[in-house]
């Protein structure tokens, strides 16, 4: 497990040269959400970034009724690395009705923007991955976009008063639960990512019945992986001709 592990570092290392450099001695954000993805984006920025000074949030959305428990069970398994988590919790002004999701995005966005400025923090790491970007992809060939519409998530996304980061858009997430399993990390399950009501819950819905039936899955880890290694930004032609 140690040379595995190393070797994951190693990549991750790598990958980050596609990155603005950290330099020894930077606050370095990170939203963890207690998932496989940014519990794996945790350890692996720990190993590779020794000389970083990390600061974690997590957002409790308040979406469901034990999401306030999750989060402080994810601030536990943080505190048992060696960090320290603040929990940001969403309170809206009046019951949220329809748009749930959306909503819950933006409120994610404004709570880490708030929480960096508290901490002159400038650069917050996100936990996307290869799978995240190709759902994103196919949804919005499905929605019909442009060409030029049809792009992943960019791997920077520059605010005014923060500049979020996803290092991990090359990583399959199999690679990510392996290394929460490895590093007995344990990985909270949010139901609301399977909810068949939103469409990335349908997506992902509609992969699982196809590997049922023998069917080729929606998302193809070797495409993705070489698509977003290839070109950052993930347009889709490049995905296809990773085969």
């Amino acid at each position: 497990m140690l040379v595995q592990s190393n070797l994951d570092v190693d990549r991750f290392r790598h990958d980050l040269k596609r990155l603005p450099a950290v330099a020894a001695g930077t606050r370095l954000g990170l939203a963890v959400s207690g998932g496989p993805d940014s519990l794996a984006l945790l350890w692996l920025a720990k190993q590779a970034l020794p000389s970083v000074h990390l600061y974690v949030a997590i957002v409790d959305h308040g979406l469901r009724a034990e999401s306030a428990d999750e989060a402080q069970g994810v601030q536990q398994a943080i505190a048992n690395m060696g960090l320290k988590a603040d929990v940001l919790r969403w309170q809206p002004s009046k019951a949220v009705l329809s748009g749930k999701m959306e909503q819950a995005r933006l409120a994610r966005y404004w709570l880490l923007r708030r929480w960096a400025a508290e901490y002159g923090i400038l650069r917050i790491w996100l936990g996307h991955h290869a799978d995240d970007q190709t759902e994103t992809i196919l949804m919005r060939q499905r929605q019909g976009s442009s060409p030029e519409g049809m792009r992943g998530m960019e791997p920077t996304r520059a605010d005014a008063e923060v500049l979020f980061e996803r290092p991990l858009l090359s990583w399959p997430k199999e690679a990510l639960l392996r290394i929460c399993r490895e590093h007995n990390l344990a990985p909270v399950d949010d139901p609301t990512n399977r909810d068949v009501r939103t469409e990335r819950g349908r997506l992902r819905a509609e992969g699982q019945a196809n590997l049922v039936h023998g069917e080729p899955p929606v998302h193809d880890h070797k495409a993705s992986s070489l698509g977003m290694v290839t070109h950052p930004l993930g347009h889709l032609w490049e995905i296809g001709r990773a085969h």
